[in-house]
């Protein structure tokens, strides 16, 4: 199957393949404890992608939805990898990027 496969962790609720993700949401960790995430005001958003999960591995099994609370390997296809390596590559640490649907957050990748 063309396409990205990457690895995201799934906050929200369950998503379904065929999800098209169209917002890059910057969250940052100021705090020391879990959970303090909060929307980083400046280029909190970026809107020039557009990715459709095509396919979630989950332990090793393929499944119609990436589960909430877990992480799976994913197939991405469309339009915004290179924004996303882009955004990636400058981030400064303890910054995390969600991919999103309409500005809700969905789906959490890293900054590692």
């Amino acid at each position: 199957m063309p396409g990205y496969r990457v690895t995201g962790r799934n906050c929200g609720a369950d998503v379904p393949v065929g999800t098209v993700f169209t917002v890059l949401c910057r969250r940052d960790f100021p705090g020391t404890a879990p959970g303090e995430a909060t929307i980083s005001p400046e280029a909190a958003f970026v809107s020039d992608i557009s990715l459709r999960l095509e396919a979630v591995e989950f332990y090793r099994r393929s499944v119609d939805h990436i589960p909430s609370g877990h992480t799976a390997m994913l197939t991405l296809s469309g339009a915004g990898f290179d924004t996303i390596t882009e955004v990636l590559s400058t981030a400064p640490e303890r910054t995390y990027y969600s991919l999103c649907v309409s500005h809700e957050s969905v789906l959490n990748i890293r900054n590692a």
